[in-house]
């Protein structure tokens, strides 16, 4: 017992390390809870084998590798060359702070007592380096995340940590003293392995709390852009309804000065006013205000780049998603159309609505020579600084949880056509309002 305890705490500790690290420059494959699960049994597995090879120095060193290569490339979305990488350089500096600090130890204090043959002292040892690495890591995954320039911790809370280092080797000194007796070395232990979990937990609550109050200001950023969406949509829907008015009056006007003149060329000139005016009142007008001038906007949008949009929303209208919803919906993904189809050689878009069963569908096809990139069948930005961008996506899947809805995709090589499907539960709507009378 007294062989395989302390090579489970060291294992299971370094588990933990590991899982605060990958976690913290990257995402969990399926969730945490599997990821932990996981991790222990692959840290537990190596710790049974350290033990039954007496800690034979290159078995250790082959386990440890193996060991964070497969907790890193199952549990993380990590590629296996890149898991490979990491294992490798957490093994080295792993293996640097053990041996610095046993060396610095014997220098400092003298060889008093074997570490080794005391399971209060090897805990303790274990328990220096352990907080050491966590130290090291949290550097380490810094320098990494600074490139993202999520976040950073204060300079204040690496105080701590190394703080916890010295008191451990304090422990430690004290640990190899003969005449401290066994129960005491014991507690010093426990106090140990407290203070390293403490250190974890720190950092591991901060960096959870500090994860929600950036996705809380990044929603609420994105929200603040769809209600201004929303109200410039408003502003158009205005000018449109008074241009149509124009329209509808000037239309009166060419057609009374059509009979009170006599010169054909002029009777070609009104003509050709005439078509102009048609071809404006022949906008979208599904009945749905909003649908209508988002639409129009997207018209002129594509006009202005090349683009040829097609629509045909007379099946279904969309009159039951809330407009700020509605904003949200094809905003973004009349966007990604519009970028996809401007990089492209056909430069074609096309908007269709259906109802098909119990669901209302709205179908985006547009021309994409470039397939698109996806994480999990996830589509991901294509834009430089990711970090910055693909928040589009996130928000049309959160607005489609409101509705029961969802969407699917799919790109044909050969046809070079990206297809967005958008499936709005019917019932749900209803729950959320009612057709809009426009």
């Amino acid at each position: 017992m007294l062989s395989i305890l302390p090579s489970t705490i060291a294992f299971q500790l370094q588990m933990a390390i590991l899982y605060f690290f990958f976690s913290s420059i990257t995402k969990v494959r399926k969730n945490h809870l599997l990821s932990i699960i996981i991790g222990i049994a692959v840290f537990e597995a190596a710790a049974v084998i350290n033990v039954v090879f007496s800690n034979t120095i290159w078995i250790n060193f082959l386990v440890a590798f193996l060991s964070n290569l497969l907790f890193a490339y199952l549990c993380f979305r990590i590629d296996l060359h890149i898991a490979a990488i990491y294992a490798v350089i957490l093994l080295i500096l792993y293996t640097a702070v053990e041996f610095a600090t046993i060396f610095a130890f014997s220098s400092v204090f003298g060889n008093t007592r074997d570490y080794n043959s005391d399971l209060s002292v090897l805990v303790i040892n274990g328990a220096v380096c352990k907080t050491l690495f966590f130290l090291i890591c949290l550097i380490l995954s810094q320098l990494i995340r600074n490139k993202r320039t999520d976040f950073r911790y204060p300079m204040s809370f690496y105080v701590f940590p190394s703080v916890t280092a010295l008191c451990l080797l304090v422990f430690w000194f004290i640990c190899t003293n003969p005449s401290v007796s066994s129960k005491e070395r014991l507690l010093l232990a426990c106090i140990s392995i407290v203070l390293f979990a403490t250190n974890f937990f720190l950092f591991l609550t901060y960096t959870r709390r500090l994860e929600k109050d950036i996705e809380y200001i990044r929603i609420k950023s994105e929200n603040d852009e769809l209600l201004k969406e929303h109200s410039y949509y408003n502003i158009l829907e205005h000018q449109n309804q008074e241009l149509l008015r124009y329209a509808h009056d000037a239309k009166n006007h060419l057609s009374a000065i059509r009979l009170l003149n006599q010169d054909p060329q002029i009777d070609r000139y009104l003509n050709a006013l005439s078509e102009q005016l048609e071809r404006y009142a022949n906008n979208s007008h599904s009945g749905n205000k909003m649908l209508d001038v988002i639409i129009d906007k997207y018209v002129t949008e594509c006009e202005l780049q090349g683009i040829s949009f097609s629509y045909d929303v007379r099946t279904y209208n969309l009159s039951a998603v809330e407009d700020i919803d509605l904003v949200a919906i094809l905003g973004n993904l009349l966007d990604n159309a519009v970028t996809a189809a401007a990089g492209s050689e056909m430069k074609t878009i096309s908007l269709e609505t259906a109802i098909r069963n119990s669901f209302g569908v709205l179908i985006i096809t547009n021309s994409c020579d470039a397939p698109p990139r996806y994480e999990h069948n996830i589509l991901v930005t294509t834009k430089d600084e990711a970090r910055l961008h693909g928040f589009g996506m996130k928000s049309v899947r959160r607005v489609l949880k409101k509705y029961d809805g969802e969407m699917r995709w799919e790109y044909s090589r050969e046809d070079r056509q990206f297809v967005m499907t958008v499936m709005l539960d019917k019932q749900g709507i209803t729950a959320y309002g009612t057709p809009k009378n426009d």
